[in-house]
C-alpha cells in the first residue's frame, strides 16, 4: 500500500509539458523523448507473452503505464516506433499478444473484450510491486494508466475499460482503483449490433457512452479507412458512432474524434510486408502518433490540468493547437472547457 502511495505522486513530478517544437511536432519528426533510448523484454503471463517497453534513464517519477492492444492479424514491429518514442517521454508499455507473435497473425486469433488488456495490467501490478528482480520493478505509477489499442485492439480499450467500471460486472479487482486516466482507440469500427463485425465482436453506442462518462477519450481514424465499409463509409458510420455515444446533453468528460485525411493516410511503402494506409494509419510515426502523445502527457503526466501546454495543443485554438493540423479532414471536441 505504502508503493501505490508513493506512486500516486507522479502527477505532482516535474514533468515536461508539451511543446510543439521539444517533442518534434513541427515538422513531426519522430524526436526521441529525454528519457531515451528504450530497452524491452518478452515475458510470460497467464499462457502467452507480452512486450514491455521501458526508459533507458531515471524519470524524475515512477512512469505512467500504457496498455496497447494490436489489431487482427497485427504484430508488435507495425507500432513499435511510435510505443518507442511514448516510452522515451517517460512511460512504459506493455503490449499483450493473444496466443503468440506468430500465431496472433491468424485472422481467426480474435479477442474484443478486452481481455488481455486487463490481463497487461494485472502484469504490471505484479511486477511492479513485487518482482525486485524486474527491469519495471518501483518504476510504474500504477495509479495512472492509458488504455488503448488498434482495430481490434481499439475495440478492446472500449471494452476494456468497460470492465473497469461499476457497470457490466466491474469493476475488475485487477485494475486499481480510480487508474485509467485516458482511453486512446485508434480506428475501432463500426460501432454494432449489426456492425461489421456484428456484435457482440463489437461495441456499441451504450458503451462508449459509459467510457467517456468516466474518462478523457481519444478516437481516431481515417478518410480512406476501407476496413468495414468501402471508403469513405466507415468514417462516415464511425463518426455516426461516435456523436451517437455522445448526446448533445450528456455529461462527460474532453472526448475527441479526429479524422485524418486520405492524403495523410496514404501507403507510403514504410512497413512492408504490410501496409500503412487508411485502416493502418497508426502505423505511420506523424499522423496519427503525435496526437496520441500529447493526449497522454496531457492525462498521465500533467493530470488533466487545461492550463498545461498540452491541453491548449489539444484542445485550443492558438498557434500551436493541433487543430490546425494540415493532417486533419474532421475534428470534433466535446465536453470540454475552452483554452
Amino acid at each position: 500500500m505504502l508503493l501505490l502511495g508513493l506512486f500516486g505522486a507522479s502527477h505532482a513530478a516535474q514533468w515536461a509539458d508539451c511543446s510543439a517544437q521539444s517533442d518534434g511536432f513541427v515538422p513531426y519528426n519522430g524526436t526521441e523523448g529525454p528519457y531515451g533510448p528504450t530497452l524491452n523484454y518478452t515475458a510470460e503471463w497467464k499462457g502467452s507473452p507480452l512486450v514491455v517497453i521501458y526508459p533507458s534513464k531515471a524519470t524524475p517519477a515512477p512512469a505512467p503505464l500504457i496498455v496497447f492492444m494490436h489489431g487482427s492479424t497485427g504484430d508488435i514491429k507495425m507500432y513499435e516506433r511510435n510505443l518507442r518514442t511514448y516510452v522515451s517521454y517517460g512511460f512504459v508499455v506493455i503490449f499483450p499478444y493473444i496466443k503468440s507473435p506468430s500465431q496472433d497473425h491468424n485472422p481467426l486469433t480474435t479477442n474484443t473484450d478486452g481481455e488481455y488488456i486487463l490481463r497487461g495490467i494485472e502484469y504490471a501490478n505484479t511486477t511492479v510491486l513485487t518482482n525486485s528482480s524486474s527491469p519495471i520493478f518501483g518504476k510504474v505509477d500504477l495509479s495512472s494508466i492509458v488504455i488503448s489499442g488498434h482495430s481490434m485492439g481499439a475495440s478492446c480499450s472500449i471494452t476494456g475499460s468497460l470492465r473497469t467500471l461499476h457497470e457490466d460486472g466491474g469493476p475488475d479487482p485487477r485494475v486499481p482503483k480510480d487508474s485509467i486516466k485516458l482511453v486512446v482507440t485508434q480506428h475501432p469500427g463500426i460501432c454494432g449490433p449489426f456492425g461489421p463485425p456484428p456484435w457482440p465482436n463489437t461495441w456499441l453506442m451504450s458503451d462508449l457512452n459509459k467510457v467517456v462518462s468516466s474518462y478523457p477519450t481519444l478516437f481516431t481514424t481515417a478518410t480512406n479507412d476501407g476496413a468495414f465499409w468501402p471508403a469513405p463509409h466507415t468514417a462516415e458510420h464511425e463518426l455516426g458512432c461516435f456523436n451517437g455515444a455522445l448526446p448533445e446533453n450528456g455529461t462527460y468528460h474532453p472526448t475527441t474524434f479526429v479524422q485524418f485525411s486520405a492524403t495523410a493516410c496514404d501507403e507510403d511503402g514504410d512497413f512492408p510486408p504490410w501496409t500503412d494506409s487508411g485502416h493502418d494509419c497508426p502505423f505511420k510515426t506523424g499522423i496519427e502518433s503525435p496526437w496520441v502523445l500529447t493526449a497522454i502527457k496531457l492525462y498521465a503526466h500533467q493530470g488533466g490540468s487545461m492550463s498545461s501546454q498540452c491541453a491548449k495543443m489539444l484542445y485550443g485554438q492558438g498557434a500551436d493547437a493541433m487543430v490546425h493540423d494540415t493532417h486533419v479532414e474532421k475534428y470534433v471536441a466535446r465536453g470540454w472547457p475552452q483554452v
